[in-house]
């Protein structure tokens, strides 16, 4: 009797891809990605300015605290101004503490605070010494993490011994970092400050922000350690000095610039910016001029795509276009310049 197979025991010969198939699965595998990865990169970018505009957000009530405490916000840089001499060694060789420095208690730094000695000058004679025995020496190279930009990977500045910030504190709609009347030595009359923050040892009351703490900016970002910053020996001509034209004083200013230490603010350039350059400022992209530690065009900028991060003197957060229109950005940067309505 014949035997035959049944359909289970049949074997049944295996199918492999051909090379055809095998590419068409690549090519289908290869657009996924291609999708998928601006995606991904575009919720890493979102969750990175979220954790930006926090960081902003704990620094200006940290300044709004400091205001309720002490009567008036911290200033940009604490700097003795009794010498209305601004060559003079005695106000730039102050101790020149930053706004951060200043703010540490209301953001839970208080050991970090603890340790700073205010009556220590930090000016220029001891600005780039590694050997200065003092001891806020040392805290100018201790890392805040919450100062950095996640978007921002600079490590440092122009100078690896401090610790930088990529938060910088707004000093108005202008070029000037201290107050008017430090330029008119007496001849002309007194001028009230037009930003939030400015050199000097006492910094602005909530009472003269008469826009509204909710209209007025106070903090913003810059980019660690660029673009360089070009000192000039004047101001005279806006446009050279913004081409980087000027006659300068130093190719470049060696261990200061953008945000070279959340500690020291011995220069504009590190612990402020002007609202006089839209943010992310093209013009100046290779450049930022100052003069000495009391001029500069130095804009906000960030690395986040378009935009840059800015919190308000109520503690507020925004996100704020590169392509504002720049009389609103300059509106935002004064504290009394009765521009509320013009401010979205």
């Amino acid at each position: 009797m014949k035997k035959f197979r049944t359909d289970a025991t049949r074997s049944v010969a295996g199918h492999g891809f051909t090379l055809v198939e095998l590419l068409v699965v690549i090519a289908i595998i290869g657009i996924l990605v291609a999708l998928l990865l601006p995606a991904v990169q575009a919720a890493r970018e979102a969750a990175r300015r979220t954790q930006c505009l926090s960081s902003l957000r704990q620094l200006s009530l940290a300044t709004i605290n400091f205001e309720s405490a002490r009567g008036a916000y911290p200033t940009g840089s604490l700097r003795d101004l009794s010498n209305t001499s601004l060559g003079s060694g005695a106000g730039i060789d102050s101790s020149n503490i930053s706004w951060i420095g200043q703010s540490l208690p209301y953001v839970e730094q208080g050991v970090v605070s603890e340790q700073i000695d205010w009556s220590e000058k930090i000016g220029f004679a001891d600005r780039e010494d590694p050997a200065t025995d003092n001891v806020n020496y040392a805290l100018r190279g201790t890392p805040l993490a919450l100062v950095r930009c996640p978007s921002d990977d600079a490590r440092h500045g122009s100078n690896e011994d401090f610790a930088p910030t990529n938060y910088v504190a707004c000093y108005g709609p202008h070029r000037y970092g201290m107050p008017v009347w430090m330029y008119s030595r007496g001849k002309q009359p007194y001028m009230p400050p037009q930003g939030l923050f400015l050199f000097g040892s006492k910094g602005t009351a909530l009472r003269q922000v008469t826009d509204g703490t909710s209209n007025t900016m106070a903090l913003s970002e810059c980019l660690v350690g660029r673009p360089w910053t070009w000192r000039h020996a004047g101001m005279g001509g806006v446009s050279a000095d913004l081409a980087g034209t000027s006659a300068d004083i130093d190719d470049n200013i060696k261990s200061t610039g953008r945000g070279y230490a959340w500690f020291q603010g011995t220069a504009l350039s590190n612990w402020g910016y002007t609202a006089f350059l839209l943010p992310n400022d093209p013009l100046t992209a290779n450049h930022e001029p100052e003069v000495w530690t009391f001029e500069a065009y130095v804009a906000a900028r960030s690395n986040h795509p378009g935009i840059v991060n800015v919190a308000m003197a109520d503690g507020s957060t925004r996100t704020v276009s590169e392509d504002i229109d720049l009389l609103v950005w300059r509106a935002m940067a004064t504290i009394a310049g009765e521009e509320i309505s013009n401010v979205q």
